[in-house]
């Protein structure tokens, strides 16, 4: 019987093309990533719950592929999930990352979006979230959530991907990524399996939905009266579009400005990028980008 524990974590960040790479390697013939995407199996311990047995069901069809892979975004939420690095590498001692970055301001404002149309319980104001929902703001600390993972295993074995570069070429970054990996790319893994997963249509929980989810055993209900099949149009009929857009106010900007500039400086300068590669929205048309902390600037300084 093969190994099925995966060799492969592609560890977020939440909504920086995860789910366009997982798709690429996935059609790639030496690559078997898990059945579905976002286990969370090291991360949430409602999934850590349902067993070893449960998780490694995710890679039956597993064969003599040499890489196995699985992507959880929840695996860069070290601060909300601490201890995640360490259950990965307990179970997989060889693992490599890849960790995929984009620009912290568009980021966070599409990721409340994104847990909007989840149904999770986040404030309807994005002022609001950043105060109030400690996991949007974890997800921006790149610089600390990359330091979970390089120091504990060699630097040949996590990688940075760019989002933007991603959103590009997206055949360079998973030839990239490939040779992070050590395989030859494939005609397979093609652009036409990207899936951008835009924020622009997404949709949220009508007040209904709203109190349904509250109702304990509303899910097994829910699966169980509603197939899957027609989950799709059941969660149409009970959400509505987001109307509510993100706006990054002066008092959120000031907010959140200084952590992510502590948190994007040095991983720009580690990855060798310009200090001006993202820039906050007041700044799109001013001179003024902040500097690098030099105690940063050595690719081989952890902070």
């Amino acid at each position: 019987m093969p190994d099925r524990r995966p060799n492969l974590f592609l560890i977020g960040a939440h909504k920086s093309a995860t789910t366009s790479l997982f798709e690429m390697l996935k059609a790639h013939p030496r690559i078997a990533m898990s059945s579905i995407k976002e286990p969370g199996y090291f991360s949430i311990p409602e999934h850590a719950a349902r067993g070893r047995h449960w998780y490694e069901s995710l890679f039956r069809a597993v064969t003599d592929q040499p890489v196995i892979g699985e992507a959880s975004t929840t695996y860069s939420l070290c601060g909300i999930y601490p201890g995640t690095a360490d259950r990965i590498l307990e179970y997989s001692p060889n693992a490599r990352f890849v960790y995929l970055v984009r620009n912290p301001w568009e980021r966070l404002a599409s990721a409340w979006i994104q847990w909007r149309s989840e149904g999770c319980e986040i404030p309807d104001r994005f002022a609001d979230a950043l105060r109030e929902f400690p996991a949007l703001l974890d997800s921006a600390r790149y610089w600390t959530q990359l330091n979970e993972y390089r120091r504990r295993v060699p630097a040949d074995r996590v990688q940075v991907l760019f989002f933007e570069d991603f959103r590009r070429d997206s055949d360079a970054v998973v030839r990239q990524c490939l040779d992070f990996l050590g395989l030859e790319a494939d005609h397979s893994a093609a652009t036409s399996r990207v899936h951008w997963n835009e924020s622009s249509n997404k949709r949220e929980d009508s007040p209904i939905l709203r109190q349904l989810r509250r109702v304990p055993g509303y899910a097994s209900a829910r699966d169980w009266l509603a197939p899957a099949r027609y989950r799709s149009t059941f969660k149409r009929w009970l959400t509505v579009p987001i109307r509510n857009r993100p706006h990054w106010d002066s008092e959120s900007l000031a907010r959140v400005r200084d952590l992510i500039h502590a948190e994007t400086l040095p991983l720009l300068g580690y990855c060798q990028r310009p200090l001006d590669f993202w820039i906050a929205p007041q700044e799109r048309e001013g001179p003024h980008h902040p500097s690098l902390p030099e105690r940063a600037s050595s690719p081989s300084g952890l902070l």
